[in-house]
């Protein structure tokens, strides 16, 4: 929610404009048999998503490992 500026509200009843988060784009997409909701344009942004796909669940998970090892030598 700090990406789009919403704020995260346990009841309807304080729904307003000023707890209402904004984007530029929304979309939900299938992707195999998964849907997901993609928010752009967020004005807080300072994150992405990174969906990893493969056949053999060893492939994936390495794939996993070498771009988790990317980022931390990134983010130093």
């Amino acid at each position: 929610m700090q990406a789009c500026g919403g704020a995260i509200l346990t009841t309807v009843s304080d729904l307003g404009d000023d707890n209402l988060g904004r984007c530029e784009h929304f979309e939900e997409k299938q992707i195999g048999k998964e849907r997901y909701n993609f928010f752009t344009g967020c004005p807080n942004s300072k994150t992405v998503t990174i969906i990893l796909r493969g056949g053999a669940e060893q492939f994936i998970e390495e794939t996993e490992r070498s771009l988790h090892d990317a980022i931390m030598i990134v983010r130093r």
